[in-house]
């Protein structure tokens, strides 16, 4: 019994050292992050979350628990080498998702959950955002590290299950004693509540009580969060409460003039630029010489200067831009085809008004169910990967800007008009690879991500030289958004609102010419660009409910930003943020902020569950 019991101690140790272990490497993958933050507090983090340390300890001792049962009828040698089979496997799933934890938090700024398990599961999209020798030196980094932690298996734990012993009711006496243990382990504890994130908290510093919260045990919690998508958890309100502060976000107060001279239907050719935060927009106050023939464009267009992405992935965007749908914390609609065929869309709007609609891009369109999505709501003919030659194919995403534009360009000159063409660029994607030189050649990070934005700012130019040349171009309407911003190349934090800061540009022969050189200051989402657009083209746009006509002056401008674990709400007065996680909510910079958007965030929910 003395020996079964010793082996449940020792396997309670060696997971709570693995995960310390982790946790040292994900602080040093963010000790730019740490800055000067005291090392007596960077060190408590990694035995501040020993309670769900020991919850997911309790979880991997399920199995072995069972099979010790079974040793009480023997067949040591078969149950033995089961167990060291199981743990071989927990060893190297921990270790994947794990690192993947690391990597995820150093793109995204939270911790793997099922939004990013939902990417992970799509391995050619997520290699694409990694260069050759990140590749293999990962490889190598994974080979090596389960070298070790099979190494220490076999020296610490292996010796442990070797000597369990005893008479039939010693080993009945230890697992009636194990049980108990487990089952409170499992609950982190005898209190009466059992354990959740808030376990880990001990800092006000984000980052350190993410590295203290155990990964595992987080990534399922969410899981099991996620799965539950019949039930609102954003529930504060009365439904009635809650839909009149909506309400009065949304009420028109008057009827603004159009912002086009239009004689006939102009043809819309909207770009989706990946990842361009104001940051590299000089004109929005971004890094000057970054993106400088989008700064030309600006002198003869129409820019929103507090314009922000609800989310900050490409999927996310998409619906945003497309169908006037701000993003969720815990789900993205578009992976939902059942939810996602019932959004409007303003493709649809211009299919009814007679315009030939299309969508071009250069990478993988299956990527997050997009051309399920793009082809549901109203994208006759879309054009992804595939239809480029292999000469052209020259980033890990697919075909570069230039050949995406070009082949735009192409296809328009024969298009029947009015025509709305929609293209998705992605060069400014990591790993930042361009096929030509740029003034930007420091290999860091942030030189990196300029140095792919004035690639993709060239494609623009160029583009817009080529078309000016086109019969159709002084009757077209160019709208150019970011699908979100990015933490480079000024290393932002993500509970940084200006992180999702992005450019949005009204350009084109039709744009009234008083407008021309002008910026629009009010704040606004990306997904008021359908009600905002099709207003100005005096198109119905009542099936957009969450999208808000920015030319219509409102008592409460507003900007909403949806995190994993928290909302933003970008507002006159600054921002509130409101937390989700159960941990600590963010001081607000006005209550009555923080009311509006939690029945904001109740009542998108709501709609979200009704789909």
């Amino acid at each position: 019994m003395k020996q079964s019991l010793l082996f449940f101690l020792k396997h309670y140790l060696f997971w709570v050292l693995i995960f310390i272990g982790f946790r040292i490497l994900f602080l040093f993958s963010q000790s730019q992050s740490l800055g000067d933050t005291p090392l007596t507090e960077i060190a408590f983090s990694l035995l501040a979350g020993f309670q769900l340390d020991i919850s997911t300890a309790s979880y991997f001792a399920i199995i072995p628990f069972l099979l010790t049962i079974a040793l009480i009828w023997g067949g040591d040698w078969i149950i033995f080498n089961i167990l060291k089979v199981y743990y071989l496997l927990i060893l190297f799933i921990t270790m994947i998702l794990s690192i993947g934890n690391i990597i995820i938090y150093k793109y995204w700024g939270t911790l793997l959950n099922s939004r990013g398990l939902a990417y992970a599961l799509q391995p050619a999209e997520m290699l694409a955002s990694v260069t050759d020798f990140q590749l293999v030196s990962g490889i190598i980094v994974l080979i090596i590290l389960f070298f070790l932690m099979r190494k220490a298996y076999y020296f610490y734990l292996h010796p442990a299950l070797a000597e369990i012993n005893g008479t039939r009711l010693q080993r009945l006496a230890s697992v009636c004693i194990a049980l108990p243990l487990i089952v409170i382990g499992i609950r982190g504890g005898l209190q009466l509540i059992p354990v959740n994130e808030s376990a880990a908290v001990f800092s006000s510093n984000k980052l350190l009580n993410e590295a203290a919260t155990n990964n595992l045990w987080y990534l399922g919690h969410n899981l099991k969060q996620a799965g539950t998508t019949n039930k609102n958890p954003y529930q504060w309100f009365s439904d009635e409460e809650s839909i009149q502060v909506v309400a009065s976000l949304y009420a028109k107060k008057s009827v603004p003039d159009s912002i086009f001279n239009m004689n006939h239907k102009p043809n819309v050719v909207l770009i989706l630029l990946e990842s361009w935060t104001a940051d590299i927009i000089e004109p929005l106050g971004g890094i000057a010489g970054v993106t400088p023939n989008f700064s030309k464009l600006c002198k003869e267009g129409m820019l929103f200067s507090a314009i922000y992405s609800s989310g900050f992935r490409t999927d996310q965007a998409l619906v945003s831009a497309l169908s006037g749908y701000p993003s969720q914390p815990n789900n993205s609609i578009i992976r939902f085809p059942s939810k996602a065929s019932q959004l409007p869309s303003i493709a649809n709007v211009f299919n009814e008004n007679g315009y030939q609609t299309s969508f071009y891009y250069g990478g993988e369109l299956g990527f997050a169910n997009m051309y399920n999505y793009l082809s549901v709501t109203g994208f006759k003919t879309i054009t992804g990967k595939e239809a480029f030659e292999d000469d052209v194919m020259n980033s890990k995403w697919g075909a570069h800007d230039e050949a995406v534009l070009d082949r735009q360009l192409s296809d328009l000159k024969k298009a029947q008009q009015p025509f709305f063409s929609t293209l998705l660029t992605l060069s400014t994607h990591e790993p930042f690879e361009v096929p030509v030189n740029t003034p930007f050649n420091d290999p860091s990070e942030p030189e990196l991500f300029k140095k792919s934005a004035w690639y993709t700012d060239y494609c623009l130019g160029k583009y817009f030289e080529q078309a000016k040349n086109e019969s159709w171009f002084t009757n077209t309407i160019f709208v150019l958004v970011a699908d979100h911003g990015h933490r480079l190349p000024l290393n932002r934090s993500f509970d940084d609102p200006f992180i999702r800061r992005i450019p949005m540009l009204i350009i084109g022969n039709p744009l009234r010419k008083e407008l021309k050189g002008t910026q629009i200051n009010v704040i606004g989402n990306q997904n008021d660009l359908p009600a905002t657009l099709l207003s100005a083209l005096n198109y119905n746009h009542n099936e957009f409910p969450w999208s808000r006509d920015l030319m219509v002056p409102s008592q409460n401008p507003f900007a909403y930003l949806s995190l994993d674990y928290a909302i933003s709400w970008v507002h006159q007065k600054g921002n509130t943020v409101v937390r989700l996680d159960s941990k600590q909510e963010s001081q607000s910079v006005d209550s009555t902020e923080n009311r509006i958007a939690k029945a904001y965030l109740q009542q998108l929910y709501k709609s979200f569950l009704s789909f």
